[in-house]
């Protein structure tokens, strides 16, 4: 390969290309955290929440398991059993409600603080920049990096994070107590869980590229009505307004096309995967009603296993 050739990938984008996008995602990452910073207590109780609530939500089933088991037992210590089990899960639902709590607000305290700092310095580098930044710029492109992108940073930071780390939790802790209460039903469940991942991955890039054009569509059509509105007597002067129409109609269009898309994308993505996890479920109500008549797994045993696989 001569000098100076950038070697291309599947992409069509080049490695360093590749290269120079991952350092600069790195780098406004880095920013990210600077806002984060000043909050830094709140997120961490924030997500120690979330690691305590989602081991909760990992002991319901196996509580659950426990107490059909004790309401198919006859004898006396089956019904103490009962009673027993039913108010160890009352008292894991309360302390879970806690922890959410504890969770949902930190978090969101740290989203609305992190947004709010985020504009403020987004203003302040606005208005400090030169006249001809603003010539080559709509206005409503500039408001909306105040508003929209900001709001999406927010949705990230109090919401986002925390229900990533609380699936990961309960994936992984899910994955590991179904293999511990049978590990022949475990695969298959496991069998499907490749079919899931790759559908997600596949639906999920493209779900991703579409939402991210139709918001910078939707920001330049709202550019465009801001500026034509501001602007109206302009307009008036010379007789401008069926072309304003016709480019306010092309740009609306072009933002419908791209939210048809995204929408047919969704309606494909959703069912898929309801069907996919359905399926599983019948397997393991088949598969497991085998393993209970063999006496290999009780039937409280069976319920945990469903509940796991179903969260």
């Amino acid at each position: 390969m001569g000098r100076g050739t950038v070697r291309p990938t599947l992409d069509g984008v080049s490695d360093d290309e590749q290269a120079a996008s991952v350092s600069e995602q790195a780098k406004h990452l880095r920013e990210m955290f600077a806002f984060v910073r000043p909050y830094r207590w709140r997120l961490i109780v924030g997500t120690a929440a979330v690691v305590v609530a989602s081991g909760l939500g990992l002991i319901f089933p196996a509580i659950m398991g426990s107490l059909v088991d004790s309401a198919l037992d006859v004898d006396d210590s089956g019904l103490d059993n009962l009673n027993l089990y039913a108010l160890g899960l009352l008292a894991v639902f309360a302390v879970q409600a806690v922890f959410n709590y504890v969770r949902t607000f930190n978090l969101s305290v740290v989203g609305e603080g992190v947004v709010t700092d985020i504009r403020r310095a987004l203003f302040d580098r606005i208005v400090r920049l030169p006249v001809p930044f603003f010539d080559g710029k709509r206005t409503g492109d500039i408001t909306s990096r105040l508003t929209s992108d900001a709001a999406v940073v927010q949705s990230v930071v109090s919401d986002a994070i925390g229900r990533a780390l609380s699936q990961t939790i309960t994936l992984a802790g899910g994955v590991v107590l179904i293999v511990l209460i049978s590990p022949v039903l475990s695969l298959s469940v496991l069998t499907f869980v490749p079919l899931i991942m790759v559908g997600a991955i596949f639906f999920g890039r493209r779900l991703r590229k579409l939402s991210s054009a139709y918001q910078d569509q939707l920001a330049v059509a709202n550019s465009l009505a801001d500026e034509s509105i501001a602007s109206v007597r302009v307009v008036k002067w010379f007789n401008a307004e069926s072309r304003l129409i016709t480019d306010s109609d092309t740009e609306s269009v072009e933002s419908y096309h791209l939210a048809y898309r995204r929408a047919r994308m969704r309606a494909l993505f959703v069912p898929g995967i309801t069907f996919v996890a359905f399926s599983t479920l019948a397997v393991v109500l088949w598969a497991g009603g085998r393993l209970v008549a063999s006496d290999s797994i009780t039937a409280g045993e069976l319920v945990a296993f469903l509940l796991y696989t179903l969260t």
